[in-house]
Order: C-alpha cells, then structure tokens, then sequence
C-alpha cells in the first residue's frame, strides 16, 4: 500500500474536502540511454502520459542506470550496453541539468528531451539533434561533456542510483520512496495508475469516462456477437467493475 497520508496531502484531501488541484507528485526515473525496455516506458507510458498531466506531476530523470565509474570516473565509466551508452548517459545528464525546474523549464520539454533521445538513440551516437530541438545552446552541452561538470553530473546519478538500489531499468518511484507495485502497475499503464492518486483532477476523470465508455462499446459488441441481451443494470455494473485499480 501507499503511504495515504501522503498522497492525500499531494491530492489536497483532507477529510473528504478537496481542492481544485493537486500540489505535483514527484516521480524519479532511473534508466539508461540505450536500453530498450527504457525506450519502451518513455515512448509508450511516460511521455503519453505527461502530455496530459503535465499539470500534476513533476519529473526527475537518473541516466545511469547499470553502469558503474572506474576510479571515481578518473577511468571513465562502464556501461551495460557499452561505450556508447556512456555516452549518452553523460549527455542526458548535461542537457537535463540545463532544463531542470529550477530554471522554470516545463517537465513536458525535460520528458520530451529524454523521449526524442530514446527514440532516435541520437546523444549516444554524437548526434545533437535532441539538444537542438529542446532549444539548448549545442556548445554549452559539449563543453559539459569535455569538462569535469559532465563527470560530476554522472557521478551524481551514479550515486542516486546506487542509493535506491534497483532491481530493474527502468525503475520509477513516486516520492521518496519506492514501492514495488507501484512500480508494476507504472509501466504497464502509468495513466491508470496515476490517475487512481488524481482521479478527482479533469483530466482523470475524462480519463475514466473513456475506460467507461470503452466498456460499454466493448459489451455492447460481445452481447451482439454472442446474441445475448443486457439490461441497462448490467451495464452499469460491468463498468463499475471494470476499471482498473492499480493502488
């Protein structure tokens, strides 16, 4: 279970009384530049996702993930999926330290950075066509990676990453503190699942109201195949029952 507590002051309910909005929930992302199950999570989970909740969540990226420094990073790294991914993880994190919030950058443009660079593998082969379109200064980045900030920066979520501990890439965590169902539910459908915590907020509700809807046209259709009848009632209680619990 999560800590209810918690999320019913994210959530703002407080004895049945809400409020119009949720203060953002944190979410931290621990993954690697070429790893194809991250690829998948981002591409298909998160960046769906953050479109349209943007509003509620914030997020933290951790470009590390099964790597390991050499001395420190006097020797560099290693990497699960070899040099290049090194690469790549060093890059993510020098354009991810330029659009953190607190520079005021929007959590949809840091999610869609790290989503164009999953999807075009584009930081790991040298290409900076990711940092171009974020709107980053090219320059500023390369000089991050040829300096000791680009070292700190991975040792800093080598550390964040050797702190939690994970068992898989990706791993995703609300808040402070990891939870293992949360993290199953997170990259089967990480809409549902935070929409459980914000089903108050708009856009989980519409969010709801198309898995409703979704329930009906899919009984209408098995109950017109099958040629069985359903009252109104029945309906009413597939639906109900129907959408997903994920907390």
């Amino acid at each position: 279970m999560y800590d209810i507590l918690t999320l019913a002051i994210a959530c703002g309910r407080i004895s049945n009384v809400y409020f119009e909005r949720c203060k953002p929930l944190q979410l931290s992302v621990f993954y690697e530049s070429l790893c194809t199950d991250s690829q998948a999570f981002l591409l298909q989970q998160l960046l769906p996702t953050t479109t349209v909740l943007h509003d509620f969540v914030n997020v933290r990226f951790i470009p590390f993930g099964k790597s390991k420094s050499i001395d420190y990073g006097e020797n560099g790294f290693e990497c699960q999926h070899g040099p290049a991914e090194c690469l790549g993880n060093m890059v993510h994190d020098c354009v991810l330290d330029r659009l953190r919030p607190e520079l005021e950058m929007p959590v949809l443009k840091r999610v869609e950075y790290v989503a164009c660079e999953l999807d075009n593998i584009a930081g790991a082969t040298g290409n900076m066509m990711c940092v171009q379109k974020a709107g980053l200064d090219e320059d500023k980045v390369n000089k991050c990676l040829t300096s000791e900030k680009g070292l700190i920066l991975q040792l800093d979520s080598e550390y964040q990453t050797e702190k939690l501990d994970p068992e898989m890439i990706p791993t995703v965590v609300l808040g402070d503190t990891f939870n293992q169902t949360f993290q199953d539910n997170a990259l089967k459908n990480l809409m549902g699942t935070l929409c459980e915590i914000l089903k108050y907020q708009t856009p989980c509700e519409a969010y709801f109201n198309r898995v409703a809807l979704s329930t009906i046209l899919t009984t209408y259709a098995i109950n017109t195949v099958t040629g069985n009848e359903t009252t109104s009632e029945t309906n009413y209680y597939t639906i109900n029952n129907t959408i997903p619990n994920t907390i």
